[in-house]
């Protein structure tokens, strides 16, 4: 059934063809592909929206750091958090704590109905950025006369005991519609291939509700609402762990279409809040990372132990964060017509991170750090053109330009050892810049079957207010963990050039496609290592002994980097009941100038590489299998066997710790049957072979007292949805 399309592979032109054709604009854009959510979330067992990108045969190109089962944050070729922009129902989205709260984890992947990933700034529509990713949740519907439905979920996980259920309830008539869903996670600690438990309770509620109606024929409204809580969230391999996140969301969009002045008008308004609290005190995390203790016991050479002192530390956080802003987007032209869209937009964001630290024998005893109350507006212009020259060519070309200013609205109170000035090094915090993106990109079909694509692009980013004012604020953002991060206020903003090729071919049985890109920034936002006289937590041999790995960095520009890799994806169907797919994606990426943002310590520039990649990069992944199902188009019962093979990654950041990481191969079954209509049943079991393995992006906190973060081992599920 079309509802199970969620199986067929990227670029598959049934999941382009059942977006609206606005949509179907961005999701025709240049290596772009489109991920399917409903059922088919369900049959991988995906938990956010971040974990449906992650499991999805769809989201080539796409990397996910997994900081826990229901907290995932996505990566696209390389480009991170403030060079990829998240946008849901037209709302834009920003998390309150980088390693804590992610927005993906905001969406249960139950509510989506599709996914754009964007993997490069081939849309003016989404602010300024590099890549962008863009969630639809399930609409209201219409209908002829007054009805009602329901919608039942239940999934069931084996490894950490995860139970997961949702029931939707909508309505509709000729002229509104309503849409109500309550969902709900829980589940214990994971257990790696080796038996180990990795600290990853959860606890979350979250409540969706949608309501549209028609103003006239031709015009309509949507509001939504969403609200989510989440209790105890553990994080393996973080030093914070949260007690408490609460989200609220509101959303309104206007829809005008076929008017006399224009031929489409979207009005898109938002505002959210996202309240965090969490502290460094839970008992699964000290056994992981024991150098948070008071004493902790080490091995010695022979079979003894000793105790040694550790940093007996003490934290807490507390997050507030809001967003608001608004976009208004006029097109005039029909579809398959040359079309212009003009419109404007802003974003306004604040919020600030406290976080609290005490240090057993440090001369900071009792820290207050983190980010400031402070702000980041940014408005901007854009228009766009589709042109299609005739019916093998279509050319695309669009520009916006952004004003965007941030300041610090409120200093705090200063450390026991240093003002926010002298941390930052400045006392003049607000900055103004002007950012531009533009691009243009072409279609051309070659014959029938086979379409090439291709793009020019150029975009900036400003740097986040994390990036900008941060105070010594313990930020889980290399690989080490605990790493312990400073603002600066004079960073430029990044300005990216990227090119794109790529060729597909679509035939009745076959679906195949290469992408390949290059791309070079300018002023690369990346990190400068501290020296032990500038770090504020590294005082004494106590503490370098118990802190072994931790790290203080700086962010900084860097003159050039650089990020160049490929996709390829292809699906045969081999007979009408088996079907072999296969996928590979990778990224390589190059500092070329690391001494460039070194600043002497005590006079002396520290040893320095001249050029290395860039941190947290994915090694190169592919994903084959074998699909069996019904004999039919749209089958209602089939099997998928699955490997996914990822390299070892030995291409890492040796000036910020990273450390070299091993390739493996996981093996996973999942099954469907459609019993009936509105009846499907989804099993499956992932990591057969129950693999132990860490990703590349895992933390390695705690090492070598403790063993760092490993993936789930073997870990079967069966779920169940009932429509009626």
């Amino acid at each position: 059934m079309s509802e199970l399309s969620g199986l067929r592979g990227p670029n598959d032109p049934g999941l382009v063809q059942s977006l609206s054709p606005s949509r179907q604009a961005e999701a025709t854009a240049p290596a772009s592909n489109v991920v399917q959510g409903g059922p088919a979330s369900q049959l991988v067992s995906a938990s956010d929206a971040g974990d449906l990108l992650r499991k999805s045969e769809s989201s080539v190109g796409v990397e996910t750091q997994r900081r826990s089962p229901i907290a995932n944050e996505s990566r696209i070729r390389g480009y991170r958090l403030g060079e990829l922009s998240t946008v849901a129902d037209g709302a834009f989205w920003f998390p309150a704590r980088l390693d804590l709260d992610t927005f993906l984890s905001k969406i249960d992947s139950g509510t989506i109905d599709n996914i754009i990933v964007l993997k490069g700034p081939y849309s003016v529509l989404y602010g300024p950025g590099f890549a962008f990713i863009d969630i639809e949740t399930k609409p209201t519907d219409r209908s002829d006369c007054f009805e009602a439905h329901g919608r039942t979920v239940f999934d069931y996980e084996t490894n950490g005991r995860a139970f997961y259920g949702r029931q939707d309830i909508s309505t509709s008539d000729k002229n509104w519609g309503m849409r109500l869903s309550y969902g709900q996670r829980t589940a214990q600690d994971y257990h790696t291939g080796n038996d180990l438990d990795m600290p990853s309770t959860y606890d979350s509620r979250d409540f969706n509700a949608s309501f549209g109606f028609d103003l006239e024929p031709k015009t309509r409204m949507e509001l939504g609402y969403m609200h989510l809580d989440q209790t105890k969230l553990f994080f393996p391999g973080q030093i914070f762990d949260t007690d408490v996140l609460g989200t609220d969301g509101y959303r309104a969009r206007l829809i005008s279409e076929d008017q006399d002045l224009f031929d489409r008008l979207v009005i898109d308004g938002w505002y959210n809040r996202t309240f965090l609290r969490g502290n460094a005190q839970e008992f699964p995390e000290r056994t992981l990372i024991p150098q948070l203790n008071a004493f902790f016991t080490v091995p010695v050479p022979g079979d003894g132990t000793t105790t040694i002192p550790g940093l007996n530390f003490v934290g807490f956080t507390q997050i507030n964060q809001a967003s608001a802003g608004y976009r208004v987007a006029m097109t005039w032209g029909k579809e398959k017509e040359p079309q212009l869209t003009l419109g404007t937009d802003l974003r306004w964001l604040s919020g600030v991170i406290k976080e609290e630290d005490t240090f057993f024998n440090f001369n900071c005893v009792n820290m207050t750090t983190g980010v400031p109350e402070s702000h980041s507006g940014t408005i901007g212009f854009f228009g766009e053109e589709i042109y299609p020259c005739n019916c093998c060519l279509t050319l695309k070309a669009g520009a916006r330009a952004d004003i965007v200013t941030s300041d610090i609205d409120q200093l705090g109170s200063p450390t026991d050892c240093a003002t926010l000035a002298s941390v930052l090094g400045t006392t003049r915090f607000e900055r103004t810049a002007g950012l531009f993106l533009g691009y243009g990109s072409a279609e051309y079909k070659l014959a029938p079957q086979w379409t090439v694509t291709g793009g020019l692009a150029t975009a900036q980013r400003p740097a986040t207010t994390t990036e900008l004012y941060a105070n010594q604020l313990i930020l889980a953002v290399l690989q080490q963990g605990f790493t312990t991060v400073i603002g600066n206020p004079d960073l430029a903003p990044e300005r990216l050039y990227q090119i794109d090729i790529g060729i597909k071919g679509e035939y009745e049985r076959v679906r195949v496609g290469v992408n390949g890109f290059y791309s070079f920034v300018n002023d690369y936002i990346t990190y400068e290592p501290q020296g032990f006289a500038q770090n504020g937590l590294v005082f004494g041999t106590q503490a370098n002994l118990a802190l072994t790995g931790a790290l203080t960095v700086r962010y900084v520009n860097t003159s050039l980097a650089t990020l160049e890799g490929a996709e390829a994806y292809g699906e045969v169907d081999a007979t009408d009941w088996l079907t072999p797919f296969a996928t590979v994606a990778f990224v390589e990426t190059r500092d070329y100038s690391v001494g460039s943002h070194y600043i002497p310590v005590n006079g002396v520039v520290p040893p320095h590489p001249g050029q290395e990649p860039l941190p947290g990069i994915a090694p190169l992944e592919s994903r084959f299998g074998l699909k069996v199902h019904e004999a039919r188009k749209n089958p209602r019962y089939g099997v998928e066997f699955s490997a996914r093979a990822v390299a070892h990654q030995e291409r890492v950041a040796e000036s910020l710790g990273e450390k070299p990481s091993a390739g493996f191969i996981i093996y996973d079954i999942r099954g469907y049957w459609q019993v009936r209509k509105g009846f499907l049943v989804t099993a499956g079991v992932e990591n057969v072979f129950d693999r132990n393995y860490r990703e590349h992006l895992d933390l390695l906190t705690g090492q070598p007292f403790g063993p760092g973060v490993f993936q789930p081992g073997v870990n079967g599920y069966f779920g169940l949805e009932l429509r009626y």
